[in-house]
């Protein structure tokens, strides 16, 4: 695979940001974001509540996928994301399959098992969703087909992947000059992977909420 070379233009990644989400709204009957209530999904998910705004598609479609074990913090921010009026937050607590690196017996774990419900880490949230039609305890990835089938039509699924986290993700968005921000999801061909914060550095994604005055998860305050 050829692997293009880093190019510096005279724009913000915040305008470039913009731009391709306004690409997707473009593209796909659907736009949704991809939410972990991390810092690089708040602002995808910012971004694209801009640019629904500007095209009158609010509210923007969020995806949420509680693990169960995680910090308080996130789970008081998701919930005020799904609070709002120009959010609809589908907030989804089933046993995806996760690779357990602990056990060699037991290489998976599940959250929100219910054959293990004595070991929780906490009860299920109020908003949730704990059952998808055809779901067959897959990981996360493999699941956007179950949730948005393919009658439905194509959807543009917006998530905060950024090529400074990795070299594997630096290559999976320099390999094309046109769009090289999309790819097709492997588990679902009428679904879309766009990543419009691909070229943001961290200290970008940590600029944009004290810039815009974005809420954002106070679990980084906590564990800073």
């Amino acid at each position: 695979m050829r692997i293009l070379k880093k190019k510096t233009v005279d724009r913000s990644v915040y305008e470039l940001g913009l731009e391709r989400v306004h690409r997707a709204y473009d593209l796909y009957d659907r736009v949704v974001v991809s939410f972990s209530g991390g810092k690089d999904s708040t602002a995808c998910l910012h971004l694209a509540l801009e640019v629904a705004k500007e095209l009158h598609r609010l509210p923007v479609a969020v995806v949420f996928f509680d693990e169960e074990a995680i910090h308080p913090e996130t789970v008081d921010y998701v919930r005020r994301v799904s609070q709002r009026g120009d959010v609809e937050l589908c907030w989804y607590c089933i046993p995806v399959r996760h690779r357990n690196a602990c056990s060699r017996r037991s290489p998976f774990w599940y959250p929100w098992a219910p054959e293990d419900r004595s070991k929780w880490c906490r009860e299920l949230p109020r908003e949730a969703i704990a059952d998808v039609n055809g779901f067959k305890r897959q990981p996360i990835p493999e699941i956007n087909g179950l949730l948005f089938p393919r009658h439905t039509g194509t959807v543009g699924m917006i998530v905060g992947l950024r090529a400074a986290e990795s070299l594997r993700r630096y290559r999976a968005v320099a390999h094309r000059v046109a769009d090289n921000y999309i790819s097709q999801d492997p588990f679902a061909s009428h679904v879309y992977l766009v990543k419009p914060i691909y070229d943001w550095t961290t200290a970008d994604v940590w600029t944009a909420p004290n810039a815009f005055g974005w809420d954002y998860n106070r679990t980084y305050d906590v564990l800073q």
